[in-house]
């Protein structure tokens, strides 16, 4: 499939079956106004200050600490997580809140979880 239909149709999903967690992003996003910023595939990305630890994405919405800026498989790791809203509607809600628990109660293990898995193969992440 071309890539600017699975963007586009990645973009359909998050203003449509995705919208509940595109709002939210669109309100986190106001916390961060005046934080520099950049759009791609569809996505704002904000850079958020370097004192919040990790990175995370809500909807079309994606943040990113400042000092993580120019990590592409950061960038692609929280797409991954927009292609899963995409897909899961508003059932994301669930992932976002396993993610979180798992980033703040055991940080050596969340990116070995199912769910970060599957957006950095949604995202298109190569690791090591």
């Amino acid at each position: 499939m071309n890539k600017h239909i699975k963007h586009a149709l990645v973009f359909i999903g998050n203003i449509t079956w995705g919208l509940p967690m595109t709002i939210i992003g669109f309100l986190v996003s106001i916390f961060f106004m005046c934080m520099p910023k950049r759009f791609r595939k569809y996505c704002m990305i904000t850079y958020v200050p370097c004192w919040y630890p990790g990175a995370w994405s809500m909807g079309l919405f994606l943040f990113i600490p400042h000092d993580c800026k120019d990590s592409v498989n950061l960038h692609r790791h929280e797409y991954g997580h927009t292609v899963q809203n995409a897909i899961l509607g508003p059932f994301q809600i669930i992932i976002e809140l396993m993610s979180l628990i798992s980033f703040f109660t055991a940080p050596s293990k969340h990116s070995n979880r199912w769910f970060e898995k599957w957006a950095d193969k949604l995202g298109g992440v190569e690791r090591d």
